[in-house]
Formats: structure tokens, sequence, C-alpha cells
């Protein structure tokens, strides 16, 4: 596995405090997109239509990444100024080992690009955090910074 001897930046999920509105899906999709499209989000909550339960899909920023170490272009970097594991669009094949390889779900391909997709802290704004009405995602490593 790749490593880092920097402790990446991440999010973290709150199970108890999530309602399922979804709000944190929209603004990423919009954030990365432009438009509002939840399915190309890069952070998934899935509410279970007959219960209660929420679970969420989302990247640690592992610092033994698998996802990295999987990828046979090397198309997941370390940024040490964000510190998280990033996807390089333009060197990203798409081949699917990434997502293979994440024990926690939670890298994809993009439905219409086909490229992997994964969080990337909004490069810095982690807008999800931001706009969670129930507080229930937080970054951790570092304080917020960008635009509300």
């Amino acid at each position: 596995m790749l490593r880092t001897s920097i402790k990446p930046t991440h999010i973290v999920w709150d199970s108890v405090k999530c309602t399922g509105c979804l709000s944190c899906m929209v603004v990423c999709s919009e954030r990365h997109l432009g438009l509002s499209v939840p399915s190309r989000s890069r952070i998934r909550i899935a509410v279970d239509p007959l219960g209660v339960d929420v679970a969420a899909s989302y990247c640690r920023q592992c610092r033994k990444a698998a996802c990295a170490a999987a990828c046979p272009q090397e198309a997941i970097q370390f940024d040490p100024v964000l510190r998280a594991w990033l996807v390089d669009d333009e060197v990203c094949s798409g081949c699917t080992a990434c997502v293979e390889a994440c024990p926690f779900y939670a890298i994809w391909l993009d439905p219409i690009t086909t490229l992997a997709i994964k969080c990337d802290l909004c490069q810095g704004a982690t807008r999800c955090a931001e706009v969670c009405p129930a507080e229930a995602l937080r970054v951790v490593g570092r304080e917020q910074r960008g635009a509300r």
C-alpha cells in the first residue's frame, strides 16, 4: 500500500446525527459539476425507505491508501498541501482497480465520464460539512477554509 507520513485531512460522518436529508450529496455535485446531480456526488448517503437506517460512503483519506496502491496508472496521488489523496482525471483510465481495492467503498466510477471519483475535500472548502443542517459531517485534520 502507498503510505503518507503526513496525517491526511478527512471528513467524519456521525450516523446518529445524520437525518438523511442528502444536502451533502446535492452540494457536492453542485461544487464539482455546477449542477445538482446527486448520483455523481463524491459522498453517498443511503436511506432505508422502510426503516430509519442511514449509511454513508465517503473517502476516509487513509494514511495507507489501498486505492492509490492499486492504481496501475498512478492516477491517485497524495497532495501534501491539501493533505488528501486526489484522482488525476488526465491519468485515470477508469480501470476500476481503485474501486475494488477501497475497503470503505468510497471510490467509484462517475456514470458519465467513467473515471474514478472520490472526495477531494472540495479542494479545501469541504462544502458538505458546511451545509449539513444536522452537523453530521465534520472535518478533521485542519480548519475548514473556503467561501460559503
